[in-house]
């Protein structure tokens, strides 16, 4: 078996010329992208398993069939890197716990970011949309609108430090959510600010939000 690894800044990826499979493993184990011949897959954080270019989302049974196409093969693989150890350590089970851990640092589903920021870490200051009224939108109109107070938003810092562990210290940006963080009035926004600089230091890509003119607050130098 001629396996290539390539290591990453979080985690690695491995490629196995002879079976015609790659994955790309987190820090931690888990497998986030899983290609087999022509069909490629990507495991999300909130549990689900989407398909292709288009990410289309299968239904529970294919999702486990996945799962277990690819225990069989890592487990095939030797164990000549940590990262595979810990992916040979991890079952269906875990999988669903970090499923459940998701669910509990966003209750409300993450459910748009811009393309540029697909691989930015959300911060949610806020949940909901104070508008709601925009006909176009699919996402939030029907959910109220909440301000996590600064000791709930430091509590959501640590939360979000538990889920992605390693993944803090090797993002390039991170999202503020979720439909319009600018809705924060100056004191919360700077205070979540300075919480971001102080847990992960300079980004690459910097910070990002949506921004509705109509509902945001009005903003100063200081």
């Amino acid at each position: 078996m001629s396996i290539k690894i390539r290591h990453l800044v979080d985690g690695c990826k491995l490629e196995d010329v002879g079976r015609g499979i790659t994955a790309r493993i987190n820090g931690l184990g888990y497998w986030c992208s899983f290609r087999v011949g022509q069909h490629f897959y990507r495991h999300c954080m909130d549990g689900s398993v989407v398909l292709g270019a288009g990410a289309t989302p299968l239904l529970k049974e294919q999702m486990i069939t996945v799962h277990e196409c690819y225990f069989c093969w890592i487990n095939s693989v030797p164990p000549q890197d940590e990262i595979v150890v810990k992916s040979h350590s991890l079952s269906m089970a875990d999988y669903d716990r970090l499923a459940k851990r998701y669910g509990a640092v966003y209750p409300e589903e993450v459910a748009i970011l811009p393309p540029d920021r697909y691989g930015d870490i959300v911060i949610a200051p806020a949940i909901g949309c104070p508008n709601r009224k925009c006909t176009f939108c699919a996402f939030y109109r029907n959910k109220p609108y909440k301000v996590l107070s600064e000791a709930a938003l430091v509590e959501h810092f640590a939360d979000v430090g538990r889920l992605y562990c390693g993944k803090m210290h090797s993002a390039c940006g991170v999202f503020l959510g979720l439909a319009n963080a600018m809705a924060l009035s100056q004191r919360r926004l700077v205070f979540c600010l300075d919480e971001i600089c102080k847990r992960f230091g300079a980004l690459k890509k910097g910070v990002a939000t949506f921004a509705d003119p109509d509902f945001s607050a009005k903003r100063t130098d200081g």
